[in-house]
């Protein structure tokens, strides 16, 4: 890169060294924080924002795209919660009220996200609503259209029940969480269908820099879907619709072909191209699995994601504790 075309790491520095705040910025760039999710996957991007948020970097980022559980971890951030949030995915939603995979074929999904936004981000630990929604820094929520087959961008939330239900459609697991979300005037499931890392929208709305938190460690690319994906989940998808099943049948080359262009330094489309850094955990590390519920796991997933990002941005790695912050 040039002098006038910093890296995504050079110009977060300068931004945190200069105090640069959204609406008073002294570069031209636009910074995008890209979120993905995956289920209970979602404690490493977790663990990822609490990182950016124990630093300082909140205010570094011109907009936040999140998709799936990457979405509730971003609004946590722009909220000023994201240490409060890691803690929901070891503490509140590790159990069978949230993941029960024997209701899969009942009345009940098998992943409630009910009980997480309606029970858990409502009561038990409350985001914050409003400061998200009159947040200088927009919080995108990228979600699956069914009416248009692509990708959506949700935004410019108009109140707390809207916002909660763009998160709901942005985290809506085909199937396994349950039947689309109907809001906005569309049907919409969550963004693994047409968008599971959210960088497309990002270069679409002008962002020059993306800082993309992926949940999967470093050289472990997805693997093949599985009988029960290819024959069950699929199928149920194509009931709703049957793009929707082609692009979800296709998803894992798709997936990893973005990885590796993340990893590149480099993305573009549609002739528009962004800087980008990935932030991924060692290839040492256990990939978490999208359904996991062992506390032990997913503490040592969010404390990954935690130090991979002071030691993506070349900083000193601290000791991490498990601490229960309260606001």
């Amino acid at each position: 890169m040039t002098a006038s075309f910093p890296t995504v790491i050079e110009l977060l520095h300068a931004r945190h060294a200069n105090g640069s705040v959204p609406g008073a910025r002294n570069d031209n760039a636009k910074i995008g924080l890209i979120i993905e999710g995956g289920g209970m996957r979602g404690a490493v991007s977790a663990g990822m924002v609490a990182g950016l948020e124990s630093i300082g970097l909140l205010h570094c980022f011109d907009t936040v795209y999140g998709s799936s559980a990457g979405t509730i971890n971003g609004a946590y951030f722009i909220a000023g919660q994201a240490r409060y949030c890691t803690t929901i995915y070891y503490q509140d939603i590790n159990n069978r009220t949230f993941i029960n995979l024997a209701r899969l074929f009942g009345d009940t999904p098998a992943l409630s996200l009910e009980f997480l936004l309606d029970a858990v981000a409502e009561r038990i630990k409350p985001l914050h609503w409003d400061k998200v929604i009159n947040s200088p820094i927009p919080l995108i929520a990228v979600a699956s259209s069914l009416i248009d087959g692509r990708a959506v961008a949700l935004s410019s939330f108009k109140s707390k029940d809207d916002l909660r239900e763009c998160l709901r459609a942005s985290a809506r697991i085909p199937v396994m969480a349950g039947r689309p979300v109907e809001h906005r005037g569309m049907r919409l499931w969550d963004a693994l269908v047409y968008e599971p890392i959210p960088a497309k929208t990002a270069i679409e709305d002008q962002c020059t820099h993306i800082l993309a938190l992926l949940t999967r460690p470093a050289r472990h690319a997805r693997h093949d879907l599985s009988f029960f994906e290819t024959h069950v989940i699929a199928h149920l998808i194509g009931r709703e619709s049957q793009d929707a099943k082609s692009a979800y049948l296709r998803r894992t080359n798709e997936y990893n072909a973005l990885v590796q262009n993340l990893l590149s330094g480099e993305i573009e489309y549609s002739g528009k191209k962004a800087s980008c850094l990935a932030v991924q955990l060692p290839p040492t590390e256990v990939a978490i699995k999208g359904t996991e519920i062992d506390r032990e796991a997913l503490v040592g997933a969010a404390i990954a994601g935690f130090k991979a990002v002071y030691d993506t941005l070349g900083l000193t790695v601290p000791q991490v504790v498990e601490v229960l912050t309260a606001f």
